[in-house]
């Protein structure tokens, strides 16, 4: 993604991105005379992703980034994956729950005459969809995000990659009749983008992630495996042939074998 906006205090501070097709679309709401509609669904979208923030802080989970996308906002955060999968949930699920906060604010407003009804019906509409639209289970959405995590309790993390790849296709094979029909094309190419940059990346993410889990400080507790595999929220060991096998030589021996099977 290229930045044409960096802002950065120091290395302590969030990062900000801004992406260039964000610009266009503000240029472009600006000359059709759509920008008070674009900024209310930004503002929103950019209260969606707080939630999200203050959440990771009340945790101390560092905010790597924060980039301002053509749809919205989104947070990136290294150490999610490092906590436990309920503070997990607790920081994904945030993000769709704000809408009520949202509902409670526009029905003041309302009430109070600050807006109109007509400024009303557009900005709970436009709550609305980012909620639901957030919860779809298409990675990176929420949706997906949180299956992924409840899933990870249970299975290895290979398998929920698997998963995770295989739930966010027939989500957009459901998705594309939808976006065609209501002709949402810049919506569905984002859909298809993702969910192709998932499968063409799978292996090279899931070493990315085994090297990442190599170099950490494992204080997890210990799971006795019975093949070679890494679970996310577990320290784990293998127990063959009467020999103990860590699992930092588990993780190497499952990178040499997957880039066997690559070659």
């Amino acid at each position: 993604m290229t930045n044409l906006s960096n802002i950065k205090t120091s290395s302590k501070h969030t990062l900000i991105k801004i992406n260039p097709l964000t610009i266009i679309i503000v240029f472009l709401s600006l000359i059709f005379g759509r920008f008070n509609y674009i900024f209310i669904h930004y503002i929103i979208a950019l209260f969606h992703e707080i939630c999200h923030v203050l959440i990771a802080k009340i945790f101390k989970i560092k905010v790597n980034s924060i980039s301002f996308l053509p749809f919205g906002f989104y947070a990136k955060m290294d150490e999610l994956e490092k906590e436990k999968p309920m503070r997990q949930l607790l920081v994904i699920i945030m993000g769709p729950l704000s809408f009520f906060p949202v509902w409670l604010i526009l029905n003041i407003l309302r009430l109070n005459f600050i807006i109109s009804s007509y400024t009303y019906d557009f900005a709970f509409t436009s709550a609305l969809t980012v909620m639901l639209f957030n919860l779809i289970p298409l990675y990176p959405l929420d949706g997906a995000r949180a299956i992924e995590i409840i899933v990870a309790i249970k299975l290895d993390e290979y398998k929920t990659r698997i998963i995770r790849v295989i739930i966010s296709i027939i989500s957009l094979m459901f998705l594309t009749y939808y976006c065609l029909k209501e002709s949402q094309f810049i919506v569905l190419i984002f859909l298809f983008i993702s969910v192709i940059y998932e499968i063409i990346f799978f292996r090279k993410n899931y070493i990315l992630f085994l090297l990442k889990r190599l170099c950490e400080k494992n204080t997890r507790s210990l799971k006795i495996v019975r093949d070679y595999k890494i679970y996310r929220y577990r320290k784990c060991k293998l127990i063959k042939n009467n020999t103990a096998i860590e699992e930092p030589e588990i993780i190497r021996r499952i990178i040499t074998n997957t880039k066997k099977d690559t070659n």
